[in-house]
């Protein structure tokens, strides 16, 4: 299902049900003192269930705010939710941050595909000089990434973060550098990258990857990305699917 005016995707496979999330609501007079523009968006899938499993990724705060009296202090959360991201000198960029972000949704023999086009842009929407393309695609047993890259105003070390739920008797196996292993439950998953010349990080900062609301942790899996020089242009293909 698209809800075009929305630009939100719901998804569903044999395996899989997602949320993927463009919504371009702003607040222009209030912008980032106002607690909506903290919501995850840009593309980013924003829950991911998996058929007799439950979460394998979901989504919080950008930025996490005490907004109102009821909620729990900080405790320095860094967000939850799949995303693209840099920080520079001045500031922190990320897909989630885009509220103006072009969705398209098909239909193919075997899978669907929601692809998200837009720029890496900070809490006050500037943007960083870093351009995207996010495709997700889904299938019954695999839910692929794809995700290009154009360095148009700068050329920044790059962050793809996909942070994984963290259940009681999840455990993480890093198989070598370009595969994790994630195991534990009812279902077993192998993220892997197939691209060639990218390394994965496991669990960098893990105690901070935890929302209240939700109440979820997750344990990051980091795909860093240098652009080369003479080029304007770095593209880079992952996947998550399920081993049984």
């Amino acid at each position: 299902k698209y809800f075009k005016t929305m630009d939100l995707a719901l998804t569903r496979t044999k395996n899989f049900m997602a949320t993927v999330t463009g919504y371009r609501y702003k607040d222009i007079r209030r912008g980032s003192d106002f607690k909506y523009m903290f919501r995850s968006s840009g593309g980013s899938i924003t829950n991911l269930w998996v058929k007799d499993y439950g979460y394998l990724q979901a989504s919080g705060q950008t930025e996490y705010h005490k907004w109102e009296v009821n909620y729990p202090d900080s405790g320095n959360y860094v967000s939850i939710t799949p995303r693209i991201e840099f920080t520079d000198k001045d500031a922190y960029y990320t897909n989630l941050y885009e509220f103006d972000s072009h969705m398209e949704v098909s239909k193919n023999d075997g899978f669907f595909t929601v692809e998200s086009i837009g720029e890496l842009k900070d809490k006050n929407r500037w943007e960083g000089g870093v351009a995207y393309v996010l495709t997700n695609k889904f299938s019954d047993n695999a839910v692929e990434k794809d995700v290009k890259l154009r360095f148009h105003g700068q050329k920044p070390i790059v962050n793809i973060i996909e942070p994984i739920v963290q259940n009681a008797n999840t455990v993480f196996k890093k198989v070598d550098d370009d595969k994790v292993e994630i195991l534990g439950g009812k279902r077993e998953f192998l993220f892997e990258i197939l691209s060639k010349g990218y390394s994965l990080e496991l669990g960098t900062d893990n105690e901070h990857y935890g929302q209240p609301f939700p109440a979820i942790k997750a344990r990051p899996i980091i795909i860093k990305v240098k652009p080369d020089a003479g080029t304007f242009i770095k593209e880079i293909k992952y996947r998550i699917s399920i081993k049984k």
